[in-house]
């Protein structure tokens, strides 16, 4: 069985197609609008990877990775940005 992933991300256009091939390949995918909901769904069940982005509305993507890896250590995080940058990528 393929790894359960979570994608994170504001713009939904882009979480919905980034799902949908993802579910193609035969991944168990949920999608969050936001770091509150991802949170939210992180306490209700297990994820092998959150793709997380670093900018959207409400609490910072970076603040969510700290709270990931705190909480839920073993569960790998991939950081997606649209903004991306030096600073942003160290």
């Amino acid at each position: 069985m393929k790894a359960r992933l979570l994608i994170v991300d504001d713009e939904a256009p882009l979480r919905r197609a980034l799902a949908r091939s993802l579910r193609r390949e035969g991944y168990e995918v949920n999608e969050a609008e936001d770091g509150e909901r991802a949170l939210l769904l992180l306490e209700q069940g297990e994820y092998e990877v959150v793709l997380l982005d670093l900018r959207m509305p409400g609490r910072p993507g970076l603040e969510v990775l700290r709270e990931i890896k705190q909480r839920w250590p073993l569960t790998e995080v991939i950081v997606l940005t649209g903004h991306g940058s030096i600073d942003a990528a160290i």
